[in-house]
């Protein structure tokens, strides 16, 4: 009887007390991500083993790994948007349960520092929060290690990076600053994002951190392309 009353915030289909909020067929298009290569951030690189990575062109040597939870692929990929919009507590206990494997490879990083990418004000009461905020609380739950709003941003264009195509998000002029006295030289940083696609803007922001000199910079995003036009920086 309680299906009949509970929906599937993505789909609407009815929901059952065990899968709440998600139906099971939502809940299962959520393709988890495997190990990505540290150069390029792709999933299907050899350069996940000891072969030289497939993308050379790629240059990311300022960031030392990328992780992702999932695979934007749909139709798990408006799941994750919807999530990013209405949220919840039961949405990020679903959404947001990264799994003891993932949280002891990220351990593994010795993280002593985690840093949200910044979310414009106007942006964040629209969602009712910053996304990459949530996520960032929940990972320093897990990893028991502290969490900064430390970057934040100005950029001289009225788009949001979402409604930009990826030739003009690699054009995109964001600028970051850093807020020194929330970060030490000594700190080795986790920067946390929801969705990742060109890559440009977080590299902008890596460059940033590595400017303060902190000791290594990893990424964390929710969702990741499987194939991402990298170019130069």
């Amino acid at each position: 009887m309680l299906t009949f009353f509970l929906r599937c915030p993505n789909c609407a289909h009815g929901v059952s007390p065990a899968s709440f909020p998600l139906c099971e067929s939502c809940r299962k298009s959520l393709f988890h991500c495997p190990v990505l290569c540290p150069q390029c951030a792709s999933p299907v690189c050899s350069g996940l083993t000891n072969e030289a990575c497939k993308r050379p062109w790629v240059v990311n040597t300022e960031i030392r790994s990328f992780t992702a939870r999932y695979l934007l692929l749909e139709p798990g990929y408006s799941v994750l948007r919807k999530w990013k919009v209405r949220g919840g507590p039961a949405f990020d206990r679903q959404i947001l349960n990264f799994g003891r494997d993932l949280k002891e490879f990220l351990a593994r990083k010795e993280i002593t520092k985690i840093i949200p990418m910044p979310q414009s004000f106007e942006r964040s009461l629209e969602l009712g929060g910053s996304p990459a905020e949530r996520i960032a609380v929940k990972l320093s739950q897990d990893l028991g290690v502290p969490w900064e709003a430390a970057l934040f941003t100005e950029r001289n264009t009225g788009f949001r990076q979402a409604q930009l195509s990826v030739t003009e998000r690699l054009k995109s002029a964001k600028v970051f600053h850093l807020e020194a006295d929330r970060i030490s030289a000594r700190d080795t940083v986790l920067l946390v994002d929801d969705f990742m696609t060109s890559g440009q803007t977080i590299r902008r922001a890596v460059r940033t951190l590595r400017r303060w000199e902190v000791r290594d910079v990893h990424v964390f995003c929710l969702g990741i392309r499987p194939f991402m036009r990298f170019n130069h920086p």
